[in-house]
């Protein structure tokens, strides 16, 4: 029967085996004024039960009332527990239980039995409900993971579009450079072909000049070998030694007009050779201009189209954010509503541990009852009756088709009536021109009508959840400026106190930059240090700002003390006044709060409850020490040294 307790958490008992039971030994009937009896002879009991009743009620004695279950204790030398009528209870150690019974009316055992008996069917109301909310919270979870897959899938098809967009955007970019880098070749090409064709006119030019040269060079050449010919003729007629002399002169000039001709017709060589290089460039360079003008076409032709494309990227994106707007408003929606649905089914089942934890309670108080009120002999019995119910499921038969009675009511027609062959042929034209027919028509718009009906209900609902959160958060705005704002002016007030006791003197204040709107408002610190004139945090000197920062924190403190605070090298601009108006304040603030002071500073030190350091011993190892101040008599000498 324990085991059985211990698995199924059934609180605690106390059992009687017959076998084993052995009473202790009884006391001596009483007697007397005021006493009524012993409580195991009070108590009627089948023979083989009289064990327990010895057990549970052989050493009670029954009085009248509390002075004579006294006076029966101290007479008695066994120091039995005695019981009044009223049910004070005087224990052998001496200790008396009692008081008024209406306090315990409703407590009693025949009470905590019936509540024993609400309380399972209260369980199972709250198992129900819980239930149910766990059933709605599924089916709006897997409504939220239908919703995340869809936004999902837009997601992908939207990063995919933005990928391609990009891809196209940088083609496009890549052939517009392309397209910029061959124009100015083009130009620069066309400004060489320029310069060739011009080359190619001069040294066209230079070369008529050449030939016009070399004919007149010509001539004077048959001119001089006619004149070397007429002078050998006159030579062989004469013999004489003036003409070999005038005829020596017109060879060596006829030498020079044949070099001077022969030069010629190398540079005209050259100059023909270098006109054919130039024509062959031009001819080149004229295809090669032609085909980047056809090329810089097809990269226009390209530009345009990649520009289409980048306009029906822009649209499909454009509507894929509308889709993707309602998607994420229904799921932030739906979002909440799983927040809500969570929340209320942690408070139902906070509740429901609650009753348990008061069923167990209860149980636990009944046990102690049973205990305490030793007479009871009878076993309190709980049943909980269990109702099983059963929910028959069917779906009804398909109906009929709607077209099955008009047909069954058509008439059979034997013969064709007159015309009726044109009558068909323009029903079949009529037909025809109405295209192809959908003959889900009609199961498609109900279901376009049911989702339509779906969205507006929704969309109302999302309106008014909009307006509900929108005042929500417009009464979060004002208790969160109203808490602000009183914290403000309490810290506010502080702030001018301990400026004025850290500085000996001068003056301070806190204000907002935008009063009208608090929450959205900076603060700033006007201080006036004694002997100055009011000025800006900004504007003070170093020391003046750590002591108006330090003034700051401590009427931050003052306000809301925390369990504890760590203040590092806040004193290290300090002077030695201001380290002791500062160590003044730091002892007064920490009768509330404990300060951690990381400081190199001796007065700050000397305030101190405890100092700890870092030591480096002789083997080269860091070592924490720490020393208690208040226990050591001459700690200002310590530290002095």
């Amino acid at each position: 029967a324990i085991d059985w307790l211990k698995r199924s958490q059934g609180g605690r008992a106390t059992f009687l085996p017959l076998e084993t039971l052995r009473p202790s030994q009884p006391v001596k009937s009483p007697s007397g004024p005021g006493i009524v009896g012993l409580a195991s002879d009070l108590v009627g009991s089948e023979p083989r039960l009289r064990p327990v009743v010895e057990y549970l009620l052989g050493r009670v004695v029954v009085t009248e009332d509390l002075p004579t279950a006294r006076r029966v204790l101290d007479s008695y030398r066994q120091r039995p527990t005695v019981v009044t009528l009223d049910g004070d209870i005087v224990r052998p150690g001496g200790s008396v239980s009692g008081g008024s019974q209406s306090a315990r009316r409703d407590q009693g055992v025949l009470a905590r039995e019936r509540a024993l008996r609400e309380l399972p069917e209260q369980i199972d109301a709250a198992r129900g409900t819980l239930a149910d909310e766990e059933k709605a919270r599924d089916g709006l979870r897997q409504r939220l993971q239908e919703q995340r897959g869809s936004l999902a899938d837009v997601d992908r098809e939207l990063a995919a579009l933005a990928r391609e967009q990009q891809a196209e955007s940088a083609a496009m970019a890549g052939l517009q450079g392309r397209g910029s880098a061959l124009e100015q070749q083009i130009e620069q090409r066309q400004r060489r072909l320029d310069a060739a064709v011009r080359e190619q006119s001069n040294l066209a030019e230079a070369a008529e000049k050449g030939r016009h040269r070399l004919a007149a060079l010509a001539g004077e050449m048959e001119r001089v070998q006619s004149s070397i010919a007429a002078s050998q003729a006159e030579l062989d007629g004469l013999g004489t030694q003036e003409l070999t002399a005038e005829l020596m002169e017109r060879r060596t000039a006829a030498s020079v007009v044949a070099a001077r001709f022969a030069s010629h017709e190398t540079i005209l060589q050259n100059q023909q050779r270098t006109l054919n290089q130039l024509e062959q460039e031009i001819a080149d360079k004229e295809a090669r201009l032609a085909a980047l003008a056809q090329e810089r076409a097809d990269l226009v032709t390209r530009i345009d189209d990649l520009r289409s494309q980048d306009r029906e990227l822009l649209a499909e994106i454009g509507r894929f954010g509308q889709l993707i707007e309602p998607a994420e408003q229904e799921l932030a929606t739906l979002e909440a509503e799983r927040q809500a649905l969570i929340t209320e089914m942690t408070e139902h089942r906070r509740q429901l541990q609650l009753e348990e934890q008061d069923n167990h309670t209860q149980a636990l108080a009944l046990q102690r009852a049973e205990d305490d009120v030793e007479h009871l002999r009878h076993e309190i019995e709980h049943d909980v009756g269990l109702v099983e119910l059963e929910a028959e499921e069917g779906a009804p038969d398909q109906s009929p088709s709607p077209l099955h009675p008009v047909i069954e009511r058509l008439p059979v027609v034997e013969m064709l009536p007159d015309g009726i062959e044109d009558d068909v042929r323009r029903l079949r034209g009529q037909y025809s021109r109405l295209g192809s027919v959908n003959p889900n028509a009609p199961e498609e718009y109900a279901l376009a009508q049911e989702r339509f009906e779906f969205l507006t209900n929704q969309s109302e609902d999302l309106t008014n959840a909009a307006t509900t959160l929108e005042k929500v958060i417009e009464e979060l705005d004002e208790v969160m400026q109203r808490e602000f704002m009183v914290t403000f002016r309490a810290v506010a007030r502080e702030f001018r106190d301990q400026f004025t006791r850290l500085f000996g003197g001068g003056t301070a204040q806190l204000k907002l930059t935008e009063p009208d709107d608090a929450m959205q408002s900076g603060i700033d610190i006007i201080a006036r240090p004694p002997g100055k004139r009011v000025q800006a945090l900004p504007l003070l000197s170093g020391g003046e700002r750590s002591l108006t920062a330090a003034a700051l924190i401590l009427s931050i403190l003052k306000v809301s003390p925390p369990p504890f605070c760590i203040l590092d090298e806040v004193d290290a601009a300090l002077d030695e006044a201001n380290v002791d108006r500062f160590r003044a304040a730091l002892r007064e603030a920490a009768g509330e709060t404990q300060f951690i002071v990381i400081t190199h500073n001796r007065g700050t030190i000397e305030a101190a409850d405890t100092i700890y350091g870092i030591s480096m011993g002789s083997d080269s190892t860091s070592q924490a020490l720490s020393l208690h101040l208040e226990d050591f008599d001459g700690r200002r000498e310590l530290v002095a040294d």
